[in-house]
């Protein structure tokens, strides 16, 4: 809001604002948080398959579901939350979440790793050469 982002997150008034912000919720609130077990060396690897991977596949199968829809999650601009979701698509292959079935998924992340701002996070963050 202080820099007038207003192509990645819409101006107070502005419907799209709320959608994004209803992703950002989603993002944090059921795909972020169901990462949290399978990063706990005190649950066995078959807790975390039998229990919290299920979990966090129907959640992409979801995305997945809306991605089949639009280019990205709130239509056809990239805004905040396509940044958030494509951390926790990243984490999918650490944490041993299969996706490679969800093409709409798989198409999302492939162009979200081709934008010049997240080729530009990545190398900041030390992610990428």
């Amino acid at each position: 809001d202080h820099y007038k982002a207003t192509h990645l997150l819409p101006p107070l008034g502005d419907f799209r604002r709320y959608r994004v912000l209803e992703w950002l919720n989603f993002i944090s609130t059921d795909v972020h948080k169901g990462f949290g077990p399978l990063f706990s060396a005190d649950l066995s690897e078959e807790i975390k398959e039998s229990v919290f991977r299920p979990i966090l596949r129907r959640k992409f199968d979801f995305v997945n579901a809306k991605l089949n829809q639009n280019s990205y999650l709130v239509g056809e601009a990239f805004t905040l939350a396509d940044s958030y979701m494509f951390a926790m698509i990243r984490w999918t292959s650490h944490c041993k979440i299969e996706t490679s079935k969800l093409l709409s998924l798989t198409r999302y992340f492939k162009e979200l790793q081709q934008r010049n701002s997240i080729q530009k996070a990545l190398r900041e963050e030390e992610l990428i050469g």
